[in-house]
Order: structure tokens, then C-alpha cells, then sequence
């Protein structure tokens, strides 16, 4: 699958600074779930968050790994989620797979005043 048959929203998400797009699907994905216990999320949730962040249409009952834009948006959420691992704000998880778990420094980073540069900083290696 070449770049061509990508919509202009998923280029657009592909040619972001992935330090910056990983920080605003963090606190856009987890915020939410900052008070349960076990806040996680199945990777294809995040994939449709990041799709939302970048308006990209993702179809609501055909999700597809096999075309655009679920491939692409796939590829992605596991890059930023490899982002998130390597500074320990997030991880795959235990229970689930196909999950993601916010960790405690990514729950530290999301309570802080202003929690988008917070985790660019995290993700950039200077907090």
C-alpha cells in the first residue's frame, strides 16, 4: 500500500512531529480515564482517537487492516505507543493484548498544569 491511496488527513498525520502527536494522544485518549484504577485502552480505540485528532473519517462498524485509513492509523498508534514505552508513560498491558495502559509517570504527566507540554517534555527526554 503505497502513500498515494492515503487521504490527505492521514498524510497529513504521518508527516506530523510524532513527539507532538504522541503527547496529544496521550492526554486526548487517557485524561478521561485518569481516575480508574486500571486506565487502559484497546489499541484500535486509540487508532480511532488518533484518527479523530487528525479528522481523519474512520468508518464506525468496518474497521480494516487491510485498507486505508485502519492500516495506516494501526501503524501509527503502534508507533506512538513504542514512543510512549521507551519513556514509560504508557505500555501494552497485561491483561488484554490488544491494550494499552496508562502507567504512573503518564498519570503524573496528565495531572500536571499543562499536561500537552508535560508529556512533550517526557517524550523529548527533558522532564
Amino acid at each position: 500500500m503505497t502513500k498515494d491511496s492515503m487521504s490527505p488527513e492521514l498524510l497529513a498525520l504521518l508527516n506530523a512531529d510524532l513527539e507532538d502527536l504522541a503527547a496529544r494522544l496521550l492526554v486526548a485518549a487517557f485524561t478521561p480515564l485518569l481516575d480508574r484504577p486500571y486506565p487502559a485502552l484497546a489499541r484500535v480505540e486509540l487508532a480511532e482517537e488518533l484518527g479523530r485528532l487528525g479528522g481523519v473519517k474512520v468508518p464506525n462498524f468496518a474497521w480494516s487492516f487491510k485498507s486505508q485509513p485502519g492500516a495506516g492509523l494501526a501503524r501509527l498508534t503502534i508507533e506512538l505507543v513504542l514512543m510512549w514505552e521507551e519513556v514509560g508513560l504508557a505500555a501494552r498491558g497485561l491483561r488484554d493484548e490488544g491494550e494499552v495502559v496508562l502507567l504512573f509517570a503518564g498519570e503524573t504527566v496528565l495531572r500536571d498544569d499543562d499536561p500537552e507540554e508535560a508529556a512533550r517534555e517526557a517524550l523529548a527526554g527533558t522532564a
